[in-house]
């Protein structure tokens, strides 16, 4: 019954189906119960409670492979004896010659109950309305152990805001394990229970805040609902989760899970993105103009520098009453093209060329005898009229 209620909750939560997450049915793990059982329990419960104890189960497993150990369920009707009154009691499995403990006895009455076996029709567990309807309208419900020490009832109580009640403090769990071993993620979980008192005058109190907080335990450890929740247990209790636990809870893959939700804020976004025109594409860059070849044998020279490099003497240049002097930068300009940072002696200086060659400014004064104008070197046509001049000088 175990591994099919396992199998729902993961089907309900669109989980591979595998089961419980162990490698033998025998290995320790939580019973998972489906999202529709907690939502049935929940709408069952909001009619409040009628009763206060309520049992309904077999008190002693006749049949000749009972698993049942000896005595494990005798002080349930001691119990019932001596705290039922207006409530209700059913062993569902009773000897011929038992007879009613009182009128809350409906243990001879036929009553038709989910039956734990090990497979069901179509891999689902039917859920038993009238055996919930029963817990979910008491306050409290006994849970004792059965052929295992747990018994599945107790988290049936919890999911009907009931609150058990075990005869042992080591039964009170809801975890698949032996009698051989003993209960570890339980104990982490911090469930709300009360142990059976001998004292008849032992009052038992219902605690709304009680059996709230187990509900929310039992959500987030005993279904899927909340994700697998099992590894936070095993770190506390020191030990290593099983290998497999992972894989037990991994989603489904299907094609609409391949890509992670997209927030809603960028989905808006992007939806009206789509709905939006598209606009043309732009049109190919120009091709750029062809570079004189003069032009690609030196870099381009920056406008401050070109102002003020001297022309080469290889270049056609005018004459030298046609030469006009460039204007110097604004001030403004010239502050913000050095670094405040920079030392006087950095503001002073010229740049080079982009040749290499020290700027004519800051080269050499030219020999006697040369002519220069306006700081600009002769050109070709000067020098001429220079040379000519000369050699008549001479003759």
């Amino acid at each position: 019954m175990n591994g099919v209620l396992y199998r729902m909750a993961q089907r309900e939560e669109g989980v591979t189906p595998k089961g419980p997450p162990v490698k033998d049915e025998r290995d320790r793990y939580l019973v998972k119960y489906p999202r529709s059982w907690v939502q049935k329990a929940k709408d069952l419960a909001a009619a409040g409670h009628t009763r206060k104890f309520n049992f309904i189960g077999a008190l002693r497993d006749l049949s000749a492979e009972s698993s049942y150990p000896m005595g494990v369920r005798d002080w349930i009707a001691p119990f019932v004896s001596k705290h039922l009154a207006a409530d209700y009691y059913k062993d569902t499995n009773p000897a011929p010659e038992t007879k009613l403990l009182g009128p809350y006895d409906h243990s001879q009455e036929k009553r038709n109950f989910t039956k734990q076996q090990k497979s069901y029709e179509n891999d689902e567990v039917p859920f038993d309305e009238t055996y919930f309807r029963t817990l979910c309208e008491s306050e409290f419900t006994l849970a004792p152990a059965g052929d295992l020490p747990y018994s599945n009832r107790f988290m049936e109580a919890i999911l009907c805001g009931s609150i058990p009640i075990v005869d042992k403090e080591e039964y009170a769990n809801c975890e698949h394990h032996q009698y051989y071993a003993k209960v570890k993620l339980s104990k982490q979980i911090g469930w709300h229970f009360y142990i059976a008192k001998e004292d008849p005058a032992f009052e038992y109190v219902y605690n709304r805040t009680w059996a709230e907080e187990n509900l929310q335990k039992a959500i987030r450890y005993h279904t899927l609902m909340t994700g697998f929740n099992d590894d936070e247990l095993y770190r506390q209790a020191g030990e290593q989760p099983l290998p497999a636990a992972a894989a037990a809870a991994a989603p489904v893959s299907t094609k609409a899970e391949e890509q992670p939700a997209m927030p809603e804020a960028k989905r808006e976004v992007t939806a009206a993105a789509a709905a939006a025109p598209v606009a043309p594409p732009p049109p190919p860059p120009a091709a750029a103009a062809p570079v004189p070849p003069q032009a690609e044998e030196q870099p381009a020279t920056p406008e401050a520098k070109r102002e003020v490099v001297a022309p080469s003497a290889s270049e056609a240049a005018p004459d030298a009453a046609e030469v006009a002097v460039a204007p110097a930068p604004p001030a403004a300009e010239a502050r913000s093209s050095v670094p405040s940072a920079a030392s006087a002696e950095a503001k002073t200086a010229l740049p080079s060329t982009t040749s290499g060659t020290p700027h004519p400014a800051a080269a050499a004064a030219p020999p006697p005898g040369l002519l220069v104008h306006s700081g600009v070197a002769p050109s070709g046509a000067a020098a001429r009229w220079l040379l000519a001049g000369g050699l008549l000088w001479l003759l």
